[in-house]
């Protein structure tokens, strides 16, 4: 097997090459960084939505000459960890390689971190010491004004910004709004995959982010684009794929970005023309060898979160769950006690609500893990 050579990508963005669609979607962004209006952008998890900001950050750089930074903040938990991420992320775009720490001083000024090379891949990293709670603040601060101060055009993508509302201690929220709002040739894409968490900070009137971006929610790419992608991206070589096997591809992922990715993957490395009855196979392969997954996830719920859970997936979309033929069907008790387990298992990433062309309903985030409870488990 060529090594490299599978079209159908599963760790992020990588070329123009293995992207799929999203012109519209880049084109939004687009006008709306150039035009200095910030964007609140959602999706859920897997659905291609920090591979849409490294393809606009390309565009940018490429067709505009913009400067892109991207931060992904989901394993941050106070301002001493943003600090890091955020000053990380300025550095490699903007510290000249030969001068670091004249660098460093310049923009961190009365607090200047350590740096250090990884073993590894030889990048420069950032060391923090804070030793007083006002020196994280000062840094962000600093970093901004930075930014500034380079009278550039940049965007910076913040993903996971959600994150924010989880830190120990209340102000980052503010403290960004304020430099921000001075900030002004920096656009920014505020992304997340926490629906509620991200509509209350932006939607929310006593929130510091009130009102000050275009919201813009990320949804499955079109049938008929992906079916165009894995046409052409399946047949060469030895694979092959008609469009009856694509559309039992896309039914089966729900044209959920990450899923079809992966599954196309798997076919791909098959090496061999894909019939039905080869998908078939691969679904049953591949759920078996996720099931001991899946059982540990029951050991984290209680027995009615499970039960819920299990019910949401047979129904695959769930418009009433505390409707009386709902509750029956499943033998799931008394509404109310259905109502907390179900936001237990949103606030747990498990379910979400997803808004269609008629009102909300309840599906599993997982969409194989909706797949396994459907095979009959």
């Amino acid at each position: 097997m060529d090594l490299g050579q599978n079209p159908f990508n599963i760790h992020g963005y990588t070329a123009l090459e293995g992207f799929c669609d999203r012109k519209v979607e880049t084109s939004t962004l687009v006008n709306a960084m150039l035009n200095n209006r910030n964007v609140t952008l959602f999706s859920l998890r897997r659905m291609g939505k920090s591979g849409l900001l490294y393809h606009l950050g390309q565009h940018l750089v490429t067709h505009y000459k913009v400067k892109f930074l991207y931060s992904d903040i989901f394993n941050s938990y106070n301002n001493e960890d943003l600090a890091k991420i955020l000053g990380q992320e300025v550095m490699r775009v903007f510290a000249p390689k030969r001068s670091f720490g004249k660098w460093l001083g310049k923009v961190f000024k009365s607090f200047v971190p350590k740096i250090a090379f990884d073993p590894l891949t030889g990048n420069p990293e950032l060391s923090f010491d804070f030793n007083h709670p006002q020196e994280p603040i000062k840094t962000i601060e600093n970093i901004f004004l930075f930014l500034r101060n380079t009278k550039e055009k940049i965007v910076w993508a913040i993903d996971e910004f959600q994150q924010i509302g989880f830190y120990d201690k209340p102000g980052t929220e503010a403290l960004l709004r304020t430099q921000i709002q001075q900030t002004h040739n920096v656009s920014f894409v505020f992304s997340g995959s926490h629906r509620s968490m991200l509509t209350h900070m932006f939607n929310h009137a006593k929130r510091p982010f009130y009102q000050s971006t275009q919201w813009m929610e990320l949804h499955e790419i079109p049938k008929k684009e992906y079916q165009k992608f894995i046409l052409k991206k399946m047949n060469v070589k030895s694979n092959k794929i008609g469009n009856e096997e694509i559309a039992e591809i896309l039914e089966f992922t729900l044209c959920h970005t990450w899923y079809v990715q992966f599954f196309c993957n798997r076919l791909y490395a098959k090496k061999r023309k894909v019939t039905l009855k080869l998908i078939q196979e691969e679904k049953l392969k591949m759920l078996n060898e996720f099931e001991p997954v899946y059982h540990n996830f029951k050991a984290l719920l209680s027995a009615l979160q499970w039960q819920v859970l299990r019910a949401v997936a047979k129904e695959e979309r769930l418009y009433s769950p505390t409707a009386f033929e709902f509750l029956y069907k499943y033998k799931l008790g008394a509404a109310a006690s259905v109502k907390r387990a179900l936001q237990a298992l949103i606030a747990q990433d498990m379910v979400s609500v997803i808004q269609d062309d008629f009102k909300g309903y309840y599906r599993l985030n997982d969409v194989f893990l909706m797949r396994w409870f459907q095979r009959g488990n």
